[in-house]
């Protein structure tokens, strides 16, 4: 796995080199739509090499679960493999991600230009109105918004644990939710890296409508994702709540 992740990590970066000599000069001028598709490009091009250089594919079930129209999707987080497939999952999502990625040389200027969301780490009150004021834009523009409420990527087992924020985010925007599961955790490490070979399944799971309290909203959510990741066999247990 070591000899495939560095051959992996050779065609990444050519894979990115191949887009900055397709863009050239004209990248300051797209239009945000056409870096969104140049970004699904993108993205396919990394599953593709996902599974030709590390074995690793992809399934996903319960789709009939997802909501018509602009949607919050909240789903957890293990790796950066969720960030990349939910690109294809969702064409057009709104991505809340920390602001440090937009430094990341092309991947950033992505970032910056496709329309995610980025703020602070530490989801300050300022960063939550952020959150709410840019993501009512994206959902006016029919994109939906794609939020990880933990806040970190957690290792795959650990508890499902919310950020108290995610409750009025959800109130703010009154749409429905998306909750969504998967074990990329399992394959991929925390920080970059294959360790294993396999299938990563996301599973969306049945949504929530707006207008929840905030007890109901928190216990309903906590218990279709504990739900979700004990079928894919994280088990978390009971241990899903809000901090």
């Amino acid at each position: 796995m070591f000899l495939r992740n560095r051959i992996f990590d050779a065609f990444m970066l050519l894979w990115a080199l191949s887009f900055v000599g397709r863009l050239g000069r004209h990248a300051v001028w797209l239009r945000p739509s056409e870096v969104r598709e140049t970004s699904r490009r993108w993205a396919r091009g990394v599953l593709w090499g996902l599974r030709v250089f590390l074995g690793v594919s992809q399934s996903v079930r319960g789709s009939e679960n997802r909501p018509s129209g602009p949607r919050l999707i909240v789903a957890n987080h293990q790796s950066w493999w969720e960030t990349v497939a939910f690109a294809l999952l969702e064409p057009d999502v709104a991505i809340v991600a920390k602001r440090s990625l937009a430094g990341i040389p092309i991947f950033g200027w992505f970032m910056r230009r496709y329309g995610h969301i980025l703020i602070d780490r530490e989801m300050t009150v300022g960063s939550v109105r952020q959150i709410i004021v840019e993501a009512k834009r994206a959902l006016a523009e029919g994109r939906s918004v794609l939020i990880f409420p933990e806040g970190a990527r957690r290792p795959i087992g650990a508890p499902f644990v919310m950020k108290r924020s995610i409750y009025l985010i959800y109130k703010e925007l009154g749409v429905s939710v998306a909750p969504a599961v998967h074990n990329s955790g399992a394959l991929f490490r925390l920080r970059w890296g294959v360790q294993a070979r396999g299938r990563v399944t996301v599973e969306y799971l049945p949504a929530l409508p707006p207008g929840l309290g905030k007890s109901a909203f928190i216990a309903q959510l906590s218990a279709v994702m504990a739900e979700g990741m004990t079928r894919l066999g994280q088990r978390p247990g009971d241990d899903c709540a809000e901090r």
